[in-house]
Formats: structure tokens, C-alpha cells, sequence
């Protein structure tokens, strides 16, 4: 099943890669914090409705690969991994996005897409359960390119997903993720 997926996403983004008019990619690096939710709401009748929040913060990094299908425009993967001493978080993106070419040097991207990730514990198993994260995200980013292809920027991607556990969506549950990150971008 995950080699057809991958397969399929291949074939769908060939002929955009093969047409596009200038050819392109960069590569992100960068130090992320993470805060994850996860959020079950619930009614208690009456039209009254009660939020459980169980939020975690993590540090880890972020790698993004970009392909240019134009000057503006952008096809990316963005995979962030997190981790603190009970769990490990992984937030990816794969999505388009538009370029801003503001003064000189001084670049600004914002884009969105298919966000997909999950949640595993490091340790103890008690404390976290297996989750997968399915849904959409946004990303914005700003940076400064110092030479043609070595930059600095600081971004940030918002994911909301449908929680998935032992193979089912939690009913009347999400997981919310925000990720501000601060790294190095390199311009093949």
C-alpha cells in the first residue's frame, strides 16, 4: 500500500517537473520547538460541550526539501521530528507554495497541503499510545540569503490533523501542532 502511494505521487509529479521552466531545489536545515494537543471535545448535554486538552512541548529539527516549478512557485515536503524524554512527534507537510521576492536578498514563502505524521513513545509505552496524525497544514517562512545558495530564515508551520489510533479515527478529536523553526537554507 505505501509503495503504491509513493509510486502515484512520483507519476503525478513528474510531468510538472518535466514542464516546469526553471529548474530548481533547496534544502532547509533548521532547530524546531514543537507543541503538539491533542484535543477531544465532548458534549455533556444541554448544548454545553467540555475540551480535554493533553499538550506537549518538544525540541528537535526540521529538514525541507523545495523543487522550483517556476521562479514563484513551489512544490515541498517539509518533515519536522520532535522529541522530549517520553515521546517522539513527527510532523511532515507535502504541499505547494508561492514565492515573494521582496529586497534584495530578502525572500518570503507561504504555502499548504497534506499534513501527515503520528506519535510514538520513547520509553515507557504507558505514558504515550501509537497515534497517526492525518490532515492539512499551512507554512510560512522568511529569510535572507546571504550568497546565490546559502541563506538564513525562520518559519513556521500549523498542522491540523484527525488522530488516528489502533487503525481508527478518534471521533470528536484533533491534534493541533505549531512549529516555529530557525535554520540554514541551501540552493542547489
Amino acid at each position: 500500500m505505501k509503495k503504491r502511494i509513493v509510486l502515484t505521487m512520483m507519476v503525478a509529479l513528474l510531468p510538472i517537473a518535466i514542464l516546469s521552466a526553471e529548474v530548481g531545489m533547496s534544502l532547509d536545515i533548521a532547530a524546531q520547538y514543537s507543541s503538539n494537543e491533542v484535543q477531544a471535545i465532548s458534549s455533556s448535554g444541554g448544548g454545553s460541550y467540555t475540551r480535554a486538552v493533553a499538550g506537549e512541548h518538544l525540541g528537535g529539527f526540521d529538514l525541507a526539501l523545495a523543487y522550483n516549478l517556476t521562479k514563484e512557485w513551489d512544490v515541498f515536503l517539509d518533515l519536522g521530528f520532535s522529541f522530549n524524554k517520553n515521546t517522539f512527534t513527527n510532523d511532515s507537510l507535502l504541499g505547494f507554495g508561492y514565492n515573494f521576492d521582496l529586497k534584495k536578498g530578502f525572500y518570503a514563502f507561504i504555502g499548504g497541503g497534506f499534513a501527515f505524521g503520528g506519535k510514538a513513545p520513547i520509553k515507557d509505552a504507558s505514558t504515550t499510545q501509537n497515534m497517526a496524525f492525518v490532515g492539512a497544514g499551512m507554512k510560512a517562512d522568511v529569510g535572507y540569503m546571504i550568497t546565490k545558495s546559502v541563506g538564513l530564515y525562520t518559519g513556521l508551520t500549523f498542522n491540523m490533523y484527525a488522530a488516528v489510533l489502533n487503525g481508527k479515527f478518534l471521533k470528536k478529536s484533533f491534534v493541533r501542532s505549531l512549529n516555529p523553526k530557525l535554520g540554514l537554507r541551501i540552493k542547489f
